[in-house]
């Protein structure tokens, strides 16, 4: 499971090409699917209302630094392609209109238990 280079051979600091990758460690999340885009006021119902089951199921919503609930939306609609130097070599949206159904996925992290989800 490496991780691919972060640079390529003929890599510069000044062009701008450069990929940070960052490891996270494992996370336990809820997640929703969502036939949206993280814009439209139906995505933040929808959080409130993951919140909201998960708080009357008795799990515990991970909170950030300033005790707000992690939460995150996971778009599918942009492809990235990359060149044979591990660079980006083109970002995509692709524009897919609700009624087809976009795939995309709003969730919320919880704080690991030694309880079986």
């Amino acid at each position: 499971n490496d991780m691919p280079p972060l640079k390529g051979k003929n890599y510069n600091e000044t062009d701008g090409d450069f990929i940070t990758y960052v490891k996270q460690p494992r996370r336990i999340i809820a997640v929703s699917d969502y036939n949206g885009s993280v814009q439209d006021k139906e995505a933040g119902n929808l959080r409130s209302n993951i919140l909201n089951q998960l708080e009357k199921d008795g799990l515990k919503v991970k909170l950030s630094s300033d005790e707000r609930p992690i939460t995150g939306f996971m778009s599918f609609d942009a492809k990235v392609c990359w060149n044979k130097k591990g660079n980006i070599g083109m970002a995509i949206y692709e524009y897919r209109p609700k009624f087809i159904g976009k795939g995309n996925k709003i969730f919320v992290e919880l704080e690991e238990t030694n309880d079986k989800y």
